[in-house]
């Protein structure tokens, strides 16, 4: 897999000025990102991309369980990633995991996990 690489939003270009690519676990954990911090159906080019983790409600038991199954969810097209919901409240920790690489990253949105 290659993918453009990514840097807050914004593409990275090289020195050269063509664009930085991504390939391998660092390609598959850009993308895990990507689906899980993009609200699901909002991007109109693939409505079945990102994740309904702006939903999630209740307990911290049951705000993390909820937000493992949507992890799962927005990542199930992905081969070959794995998340793991490390803490819930404002934002998200979660662990990916592709091709031998782990990352950790904070997933933002919009919704109301307490």
């Amino acid at each position: 897999m290659v993918d453009i690489k990514l840097r807050n939003g914004d593409i990275v270009l090289t020195p050269a000025g063509s664009f930085a690519v991504l390939s391998g676990g660092a390609a598959r954990l850009q993308g895990a990102k990507n689906a899980l911090n993009i609200r699901r159906g909002s991007f109109i080019y693939d409505r079945e991309l990102g994740s309904r983790l702006e939903e999630i409600t209740g307990s911290d038991d049951y705000a993390k369980y909820s937000a493992r199954l949507a992890a799962m969810e927005a990542l199930a097209p992905r081969e070959k990633v794995r998340a793991e919901i490390l803490t819930v409240g404002d934002s998200l920790t979660v662990r990916l995991s592709a091709d031998g690489e782990t990352e950790e990253t904070e997933v933002h949105f919009y919704g109301n996990v307490q």
